[in-house]
Protein backbone atom coordinates (compact mmCIF):
# COMPACT_ATOMS: atom_id res chain seq x y z
CA UNK A 1 0.00 0.00 0.00
CA UNK A 2 1.35 3.44 -0.89
CA UNK A 3 2.55 5.61 1.98
CA UNK A 4 2.87 9.39 2.00
CA UNK A 5 4.45 11.91 4.35
CA UNK A 6 2.38 15.09 4.69
CA UNK A 7 3.72 18.29 6.28
CA UNK A 8 1.45 21.15 7.39
CA UNK A 9 2.04 24.39 5.47
CA UNK A 10 0.58 26.47 8.34
CA UNK A 11 -1.23 26.11 11.67
CA UNK A 12 -4.61 24.35 11.38
CA UNK A 13 -7.56 23.41 13.61
CA UNK A 14 -7.13 26.22 16.09
CA UNK A 15 -3.37 25.56 16.26
CA UNK A 16 -3.78 21.92 17.26
CA UNK A 17 -1.81 21.11 14.11
CA UNK A 18 1.33 23.25 13.93
CA UNK A 19 3.13 24.48 10.84
CA UNK A 20 5.79 21.93 9.88
CA UNK A 21 4.15 19.05 11.77
CA UNK A 22 4.36 15.81 9.78
CA UNK A 23 2.20 12.73 9.55
CA UNK A 24 2.50 9.44 7.69
CA UNK A 25 -0.58 8.46 5.70
CA UNK A 26 -0.96 4.92 4.32
CA UNK A 27 -3.73 4.56 1.76
CA UNK A 28 -5.20 2.20 -0.80
CA UNK A 29 -5.05 4.99 -3.38
CA UNK A 30 -2.08 5.27 -5.74
CA UNK A 31 -2.11 9.06 -5.33
CA UNK A 32 -2.98 11.00 -2.19
CA UNK A 33 -6.36 12.74 -2.06
CA UNK A 34 -8.36 14.76 0.45
CA UNK A 35 -10.32 11.68 1.55
CA UNK A 36 -7.12 9.76 2.31
CA UNK A 37 -5.70 12.70 4.29
CA UNK A 38 -8.97 13.05 6.22
CA UNK A 39 -9.05 9.34 7.08
CA UNK A 40 -5.39 9.32 8.12
CA UNK A 41 -5.64 12.42 10.29
CA UNK A 42 -8.83 11.16 11.94
CA UNK A 43 -7.18 7.82 12.74
CA UNK A 44 -4.15 9.53 14.30
CA UNK A 45 -5.69 12.59 15.97
CA UNK A 46 -9.46 12.18 16.18
CA UNK A 47 -12.55 13.37 14.35
CA UNK A 48 -11.76 17.07 14.83
CA UNK A 49 -8.72 16.74 12.52
CA UNK A 50 -10.84 16.02 9.42
CA UNK A 51 -11.35 19.76 8.88
CA UNK A 52 -7.62 20.11 8.10
CA UNK A 53 -7.69 17.56 5.30
CA UNK A 54 -7.75 19.83 2.23
CA UNK A 55 -4.83 18.90 -0.04
CA UNK A 56 -3.73 22.57 -0.37
CA UNK A 57 -2.94 22.69 3.38
CA UNK A 58 -0.17 20.09 3.03
CA UNK A 59 3.19 19.45 1.41
CA UNK A 60 2.98 15.84 0.19
CA UNK A 61 5.88 13.45 -0.43
CA UNK A 62 5.57 9.83 -1.50
CA UNK A 63 7.65 7.36 0.51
Amino acid sequence: MPAFIITAKSDRCGRKIKKGQTFQIVTNYENICTAAIADGLEAQLGKWAREASHIDYWIVRKM
